[in-house]
Protein backbone atom coordinates (compact mmCIF):
# COMPACT_ATOMS: atom_id res chain seq x y z
CA UNK A 1 0.00 0.00 0.00
CA UNK A 2 1.73 3.20 -1.29
CA UNK A 3 1.52 6.69 0.88
CA UNK A 4 -1.21 8.23 -1.75
CA UNK A 5 -3.46 4.68 -1.27
CA UNK A 6 -3.70 5.07 2.77
CA UNK A 7 -6.31 6.35 4.87
CA UNK A 8 -6.66 10.13 5.95
CA UNK A 9 -7.00 8.46 9.70
CA UNK A 10 -3.39 7.29 8.84
CA UNK A 11 -1.78 10.02 7.38
CA UNK A 12 -2.92 12.05 10.24
CA UNK A 13 -1.48 9.58 12.89
CA UNK A 14 2.17 9.27 11.17
CA UNK A 15 2.28 12.90 10.53
CA UNK A 16 1.42 13.37 14.53
CA UNK A 17 3.72 10.36 14.97
CA UNK A 18 6.58 12.65 13.28
CA UNK A 19 5.93 15.45 14.67
CA UNK A 20 6.33 14.07 18.51
CA UNK A 21 9.63 12.75 17.87
CA UNK A 22 11.04 15.59 16.12
CA UNK A 23 10.27 17.63 18.66
CA UNK A 24 11.33 15.38 21.59
CA UNK A 25 14.77 15.16 19.74
CA UNK A 26 15.11 18.95 19.86
CA UNK A 27 14.43 19.02 23.52
CA UNK A 28 16.96 16.72 24.11
CA UNK A 29 19.28 18.38 22.07
CA UNK A 30 19.03 21.72 23.39
CA UNK A 31 19.03 19.75 27.00
CA UNK A 32 22.92 18.44 25.84
CA UNK A 33 23.81 21.77 24.02
CA UNK A 34 22.51 23.90 27.77
CA UNK A 35 24.50 21.23 29.63
CA UNK A 36 27.48 21.40 28.02
CA UNK A 37 27.80 25.22 27.79
CA UNK A 38 26.95 25.82 31.67
CA UNK A 39 30.17 23.60 31.71
CA UNK A 40 32.17 26.73 29.62
CA UNK A 41 31.99 24.50 26.50
CA UNK A 42 32.33 27.28 23.85
CA UNK A 43 31.10 25.70 21.31
CA UNK A 44 28.12 24.44 22.67
CA UNK A 45 27.63 28.72 24.51
CA UNK A 46 27.62 29.23 20.41
CA UNK A 47 25.66 27.27 19.50
CA UNK A 48 23.12 27.70 22.52
CA UNK A 49 22.96 31.46 21.56
CA UNK A 50 22.00 30.26 17.78
CA UNK A 51 19.38 27.94 19.19
CA UNK A 52 18.31 31.14 20.83
CA UNK A 53 18.16 33.58 18.38
CA UNK A 54 16.49 31.01 15.27
CA UNK A 55 13.81 29.95 18.16
CA UNK A 56 15.11 25.90 17.36
CA UNK A 57 14.13 23.69 20.07
CA UNK A 58 13.06 26.91 22.38
CA UNK A 59 11.18 30.28 22.06
CA UNK A 60 13.24 32.37 20.07
CA UNK A 61 14.50 34.82 22.67
CA UNK A 62 17.17 37.74 21.44
CA UNK A 63 18.24 38.76 25.27
CA UNK A 64 19.47 35.01 26.27
CA UNK A 65 21.05 34.60 22.63
CA UNK A 66 22.80 37.52 22.79
CA UNK A 67 24.06 36.18 26.64
CA UNK A 68 25.15 32.89 25.29
CA UNK A 69 26.46 33.57 21.52
CA UNK A 70 28.77 37.00 23.55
Amino acid sequence: MTFLNTSLIRKSTLCLTVAMLSLSACAVDFDETQRLANQSVASAQTNLGVMYYNGEGVPQNYTKALDWYT
